[in-house]
């Protein structure tokens, strides 16, 4: 398989290639928010050390985030005061045990899935502890969960990822009917690996999972859709919106519907044929084709090289979309959609070496968290919590 399989591998440790080795993080202690400047992002303190990459809120009140380092893994409560380090149950410096997803149903229901050990790992949250929950497997496969939704309305989930098998990658889907995981099959791809990434779940009747399938020689977007019956391959739609093979090409890396609406947005990169500069991209399904649109100009304050990548996005509205990321000079990267256009957020809040992985808003309000890592100057990875009010 040689480098079919890499990527593959690759995409199942996509967090942990984002981590950086440190020394574990200092003793418990909460930190909060100081003053705060509502109409604009403002820096939150909290005691974690490592990157930052998944996040789930349930209330002003209630935020959960985790990552990690190469050493262990992190995990992060908000209590609308402060944030604290929470005991969890993956440990270990095995740089393959990631936390990997987050879902919040309510404040005594939320899910953390990912990879232990090459296999699947799933944790409750009980209002009090976390608690393992067993988890399906495809037999002599490694096995490895990277993205988890709650189905709007009820107790059940669903998780994606994939599974590796001697010959190819393989798409994983299990679903949470309240009582156990279960796998449910889904399409794979000819002669192609394919691990899927991201899952959003609408209803029980429509959910849509994101993907990447890989050959010899090309990448290329996945996008599925579960009608309530089963699993179906939406090619027209995926072929439109990613291909890349060694010259260049897109990089998608995460999806959001504007609520309320069948308006789809993925954002990421997009590097130009045999250039090494990626700039950021955005774009949306009008139902027909994807339309790119126009990323305001990314200048970072060193006066550095422009350009940059988009990891993140999330929807409050048609005229309210937020896409958060890295510029070159590694500095984070945070634009704001009107309806019309993007604009560039600059704050002091984004200081240098430091980027933002995923952003969440949080329920019944325009308010927002954005987590992700900054490096010091010892090359230490410091956990990074940001936090816009409207």
């Amino acid at each position: 398989m040689g480098r079919k399989q890499t990527k593959i591998v690759w995409l199942g440790l996509l967090l942990t290639a984002m981590m950086v080795f440190c020394s574990n993080h200092s003793p418990v202690r909460a930190f909060g928010i100081g003053r705060l400047n509502c109409g604009q992002w403002n820096a939150v303190s909290n005691p974690g050390v490592g990157n930052l990459t998944s996040i789930a809120a349930m209330s002003a009140q209630d935020v959960w985030a985790a990552g990690g380092t190469t050493a262990a893994q992190l995990l992060l409560h908000w209590n609308g005061k402060a944030w604290k380090v929470v005991p969890f149950l993956v440990s270990g410096a095995n740089p393959g045990n990631v936390i990997s997803g987050l879902a919040a149903i309510d404040g005594r229901n939320a899910w953390a899935v990912g990879i232990l050990n090459g296999q699947t790992f799933t944790d409750h949250w009980d209002g009090k502890s976390w608690n393992v929950v067993a988890s399906p497997n495809v037999a002599s496969a490694q096995n490895s969960l990277l993205s988890v939704a709650a189905v709007p309305g009820t107790a059940h989930l669903w998780t994606v990822g994939s599974y590796q098998t001697a010959q190819q990658s393989l798409p994983l889907t299990e679903y949470w009917d309240g009582t156990q995981w279960t796998i449910v099959a889904s399409p794979a791809l000819a002669k192609q690996d394919l691990a899927l990434t991201q899952v959003i779940a609408l209803s029980e009747t429509n959910v849509w999972a994101f993907g990447i399938a890989s050959d010899a020689t090309h990448n290329r977007t996945v996008v599925e859709h579960w009608d309530g019956t089963r699993w179906s391959l939406l090619p027209k739609m995926a072929q439109a919106l990613f291909y890349s093979d060694a010259t260049g090409g897109a990089e998608i890396n995460s999806y959001t519907f504007v609520p309320g609406t069948q308006t789809l947005w993925a954002v990421g990169s997009f590097t130009p044929p045999h250039s090494t500069t990626a700039t950021p991209l955005a774009e949306y399904w009008t139902g027909r084709a994807w339309k790119s649109t126009p990323i305001a100009p990314v200048n970072v304050p060193n006066g550095s090289a422009t350009g940059g990548r988009f990891f993140a996005v999330v929807a409050l509205s048609p005229t309210d979309i937020w896409t958060v990321g890295q510029a070159y000079g590694n500095y984070a990267l945070v634009e704001q959609w009107d309806g019309t256009s993007w604009s560039l957020n600059q704050n002091p809040a984004f200081s240098g070496q430091s980027y933002l992985n995923v952003i969440t808003s949080v329920p019944g309000t325009n308010s927002l968290w954005a987590v992700g890592g900054s490096v010091g100057n010892n090359h230490i990875v410091h956990s990074v919590t940001d936090y816009y009010c409207a």
